[in-house]
């Protein structure tokens, strides 16, 4: 696969800017339908903005579509109740994916399979048997969407989530942001009163670019999503005001919100690991391991 490349001015403040060009009817259309576990007021408004981290993942997925010559093979890791496939259905009426396989710590593997997921593992990316269960070169894209802040050492997961892609394969995701500044600050406070498998760790954009680096990917985009959000916000049914938050992460990055990501694994990077690693036969093999399960293809 060859994305869409953006070199140089690749976070330049005008890539910043691509959601702009993005369409909202899919944000609309999935919000009329429903996703799984989502509260209805939140759907109440036609462009609600909690739902804006699914409409990122599936904008930067359709454009990764577009540059593939097949449809696509991809890895969701941190999958909740499905609602990121869940949103693709609803947006799209003809799949450009043929493989979209479910990574999790505790999946609900029967929810999952009925939501049409090929695959489902189940896995601790921070354990030590994770990378035995990450097939290296496998997927054109994964997706960690609020993934990263759940992680105590993120720049370690983004190494292991990038030996999964094929040459010229894009990680994409994102999740809360602070100012580089207050990072140190924001996370020992976080960690002092964390929950299991809650916020752990704090993203801004400029580790989030050093991470990219030093797994040996290439960022693509960086942006934040938004000023402000409320549940129901009746502001939320205008386009204009969903272009002017759009706007306003472009311009501040780091603004306290949300911020996403793509980066893109050089086609040049093809690793000698992956012809010396175990079987890459992905989800779909039950003999891969015994936490493996198997669902029906299609759905």
């Amino acid at each position: 696969m060859r994305p869409r490349a953006h070199r140089g001015a690749s976070l330049s403040l005008l890539s910043r800017f691509r959601p702009l060009g993005w369409t909202p009817s899919s944000l609309a259309r999935a919000a009329l339908h429903g996703l799984p576990n989502v509260p209805a007021r939140v759907l109440s408004v036609r462009y609600p903005f909690r739902l804006l981290r699914y409409w990122f993942m599936h904008e930067l997925l359709r454009e990764a579509a577009r540059e593939c010559s097949k449809p696509l093979a991809i890895a969701e890791v941190g999958v909740d109740h499905g609602q990121q496939l869940a949103f693709a259905l609803h947006a799209d009426a003809h799949p450009w994916w043929q493989r979209w396989d479910a990574y999790d710590c505790a999946p609900r593997s029967a929810e999952l399979a009925a939501r049409g997921y090929t695959g489902i593992v189940t896995v601790d990316l921070e354990s030590a048997g994770a990378p035995a269960l990450l097939p290296p070169e496998a997927y054109d894209v994964v997706i960690a969407c609020h993934v990263l802040e759940h992680l105590h050492e993120p720049e370690a997961g983004v190494i292991r989530l990038a030996r999964m892609l094929k040459p010229g394969g894009m990680l994409i995701g994102g999740g809360p942001v602070t100012p580089h500044p207050g990072l140190v600050w924001r996370e020992r406070r976080l960690r002092r009163t964390a929950q299991p498998h809650g916020h752990v760790s704090v993203l801004s954009p400029r580790r989030l670019r050093r991470m990219a680096v030093a797994a040996g990917l290439e960022p693509l985009f960086h942006s934040g999503a938004f000023l402000m959000r409320k549940r129901g916000f009746v502001l939320e049914d205008q386009g204009w005001w969903l272009r002017a938050n759009l706007a306003f992460g472009a311009l501040f990055p780091g603004w306290p919100g949300e911020i996403y990501f793509a980066w893109r694994r050089p086609v040049r990077q093809a690793s000698r690991r992956a012809s010396q690693a175990a079987p890459a036969a992905g989800p779909h093999v039950a003999a891969a391991a015994p936490v493996l399960t198997r669902a029906p293809e299609g759905g």
